[in-house]
């Protein structure tokens, strides 16, 4: 094995986020190898750890954020950290992030009070949020977040 490996472990023994994430790559591998792009290669993968290929870090050419798929989502769910993430398919960006991303971070406040009041400030605001998101006409890409 040539060069340095990355691995990154899973603090939660009941969370299959590893095994989320190893999908996810391979999404990214097989999408990503038809247009020249490079994802880094997986060595090993159990519930404890995810072992990849190190890579040099470079800055993104306009070129490499082209990937543009038809609709908003991944046809599973997966992590942002160790919170789970609905990844449901939208055909718009705004209610894509209003749905999948603000309203389940919503439900996941434990103060009933805070909980409500954000919840009632989305409710009124909704139309306006997606409207916004929307407004610079966003297109699809598939992206890995946190590696």
């Amino acid at each position: 094995m040539k060069g340095s490996v990355f691995v990154k472990k899973n603090s939660l023994s009941e969370s299959n986020s590893l095994e989320c994430e190893h999908k996810g790559l391979l999404v990214l591998h097989e999408s990503f190898a038809r247009h020249g792009l490079y994802v880094p290669n997986i060595i090993s993968i159990n519930k404890n750890e995810l072992c990849l290929e190190k890579v040099q870090i470079k800055s993104p050419t306009l070129q490499d954020f082209r990937m543009f798929g038809e609709k908003f989502g991944l046809d599973y769910d997966n992590y942002i950290g160790l919170n789970r993430q609905i990844n449901t398919w939208h055909i718009n960006w705004g209610e894509f992030f209003v749905i999948c991303r603000l309203d389940f971070q919503i439900n996941l406040i434990s103060n009933k009070k805070v909980k409500l009041e954000c919840e009632s400030i989305l409710k009124n605001h909704k139309t306006k949020v997606i409207d916004f998101l929307n407004k610079h006409k966003p297109k699809p890409s598939l992206l890995h977040g946190d590696l």
